[in-house]
């Protein structure tokens, strides 16, 4: 989490070296598993049929092996969604399902047509992921993290892969429509991807993934960085810039309204005592604001008896014993808001330096939209009682009169001020610092991302160059038979645009859609709206694109080189 004296605009990451220790153990153990299973069916392919390019035949023993997998997988996923619908475990209600819908697949294929079962079972899990579960579990979402999105993405992408490769044909037969009867290189760079399913499912699926990745990442980051004027509003009570000033030797009220560049001026004292809440053993800090006068704070959970946020924060400045507490209360790590108390709860509040203390009743719970304003809020009376000199109010919110500009009014204060410690700054200007550190994070990531879709891109052009060497005789064939290197170069072309098409289709469409669901739950507050950044995605998709054609350009031009002669001898 950012420090207290930060903001940080509804966004919360917490970093540990266990985390961190955790996700190269599971990746590294991803990739060995991959590399061994790989090793294992090399070591077993026979050496007449790998020379001939023969399909192995479906033993019975590896019919049986399916099958028991298959079993395993749908029962093991039943479990999880039987322990997960008793529990509300949002992660479960996701992973549970699809177990059970891939798991399904080879048991229900032996009764009845494969392609039948596996549009329906991927459907139904797409339909799941994406609508249902939503409807029968919002309480689970709504307290869910953000790994819940991560595994819904992902689970969405694997059932979108395994929809399509199950009905490539049916879209190969759309698309050779669409480029038209006489398109016989599109008909040819159908012709391979559609034959070779598992293999273009594999690359669809890496493909998928990080388009998808990025995309999210990328809609999330301008999600964030759109909410600043929407943040300022909130943060600010309605006036332009905060006044902090040291605690001993104070800027005072009267200093401030007797200016003729300020409209008005509202002071709290700022201070961070210990509390106890049920079930806590022992004390622990968290800070509080009190007031004098209501503030625009959103109480987003209150007392029934308090009909608005300004009735319950006028509570709590007419009554000593009310406290209103903000969303991450006493919240340990990072991760959505969780407040460590509820409406009704009788905390303890105590002075760390002289050990007064207080029983508050808890009566509402405000939405936290910075770390540097403080959302919880005692009044200035209970303030005084517990921590006596310490409560003198240390903090001002100043409103401009007229047409004054608010920075320049705070390099004033600033200046005029220096011996009371003035730090003042407009509102606007630490939302867009706090907003600075969240974007250059996401900025990180998606330098991250757009290296690994590189890579894609690069094995893509490695897969190419591997079907150049593969289907020499056929291409030597066609040549033979009168199709011309140009249109040997656009069907290479088509396979690639194909796939490419294909994944961006999947990767962009399901990460837009899991950034919707994410603006209608609660997990970062109500504010969120859901805007699609279309220049951005355009670029990110075009770039894809071009970058793909590009990567299969020299593999097509060196398809389109070969000499019929020299393809179609019996040795190279």
């Amino acid at each position: 989490m950012f420090n207290q004296g930060e903001f940080a605009v509804e966004l919360r990451f917490s970093f540990n070296i266990s985390s961190v220790i955790t996700g190269l153990v599971i990746g590294l153990s991803i990739a060995l598993v991959t590399v061994l299973l790989t090793a294992i069916w090399t070591s077993r392919l026979n050496v007449i049929r790998a020379i001939r390019d023969l399909p192995d035949p479906l033993k019975a023993q590896q019919r049986l092996r399916v099958l028991l997998g298959g079993a395993l997988a749908a029962a093991v996923g039943g479990v999880i969604t039987a322990v997960a619908a008793g529990s509300v475990n949002a992660n479960f209600l996701m992973v549970g399902p699809a177990l059970v819908a891939f798991g399904l697949i080879p048991l229900a294929g032996r009764l009845l047509p494969r392609r039948a079962v596996v549009s329906a079972l991927s459907s139904g899990l797409l339909a799941w992921g994406a609508w249902v579960i939503y409807q029968v579990a919002p309480d689970a979402l709504d307290k869910s993290g953000i790994s819940f999105f991560v595994v819904q993405g992902v689970i969405l992408v694997a059932a979108a892969v395994v929809l399509l490769s199950a009905n490539q044909d049916i879209i190969g037969n759309v698309v050779r429509t669409m480029c038209g009867s006489k398109s016989v290189s599109a008909r040819i760079g159908l012709a391979y991807p559609l034959a070779r399913r598992f293999r273009t499912g594999l690359i669809l699926a890496m493909y998928s993934l990080v388009v998808f990745t990025l995309t999210f990442i990328t809609m999330l980051s301008y999600l964030f960085g759109s909410q600043v004027d929407t943040t300022v509003k909130k943060v600010s009570s309605g006036y332009d810039l905060s006044v902090k000033s040291n605690r001993a030797n104070p800027v005072s009220i009267d200093a401030l309204t007797k200016r003729s560049d300020i409209k008005s001026v509202l002071t709290l004292s700022t201070l961070q005592p210990q509390y106890k809440v049920p079930g806590d053993t022992k004390f622990r800090d968290w800070f509080v604001s009190g007031i004098s006068a209501p503030l625009r704070a959103t109480v987003t959970k209150r007392a029934p008896q308090y009909k608005s946020s300004d009735a319950a924060m006028r509570a709590v400045i007419a009554d000593p014993l009310l406290i209103i507490i903000d969303d991450s209360f006493l919240q340990r790590g990072g991760g959505p808001p969780s407040s460590g108390a509820k409406i009704g709860d009788k905390i303890i509040m105590r002075d760390r330096i002289s050990g007064r203390s207080k029983t508050l009743t808890v009566i509402g719970i405000a939405q936290n939209q910075a770390q540097g304003i403080i959302s919880s809020y005692i009044s200035q009376a209970t303030a005084h009682e517990v921590f006596q000199s310490l409560a003198t109010p240390n903090v001002a919110y100043v409103k401009v009169a007229g047409n004054a500009s608010a920075a320049d009014v705070a390099r004033a204060l600033n200046k005029d001020f220096q011996l009371n410690g003035a730090d003042a700054r407009t509102f606007r200007s630490q939302v867009q610092e706090s907003q600075a550190a969240s974007t250059q994070f996401f900025q990180l990531i998606q330098g991250y991302l757009a290296l690994g879709l590189v890579i894609g891109i690069a094995g893509l052009g490695v897969v190419m160059i591997r079907a150049v060497r593969e289907r020499r005789r056929e291409i030597g064939m066609l040549r033979a038979i009168g199709f011309v290197a140009p249109a040997v170069r656009r069907a290479f072309l088509v396979e690639s645009a194909f796939i490419v098409v294909e994944a961006l289709t999947i990767g962009v469409g399901l990460a837009m859609l899991t950034v919707y669901r994410i603006t209608n739950t609660n997990n970062f507050g109500d504010s969120f709206k859901f805007t699609v950044p279309w220049t951005q995605l355009a670029l990110i998709t075009g770039i894809t694109l071009v970058a793909s054609l590009l990567a299969t350009a020299a593999p097509a031009q060196q398809a389109s080189r070969i000499k019929p002669a020299v393809a179609l001898r019996l040795t190279d």
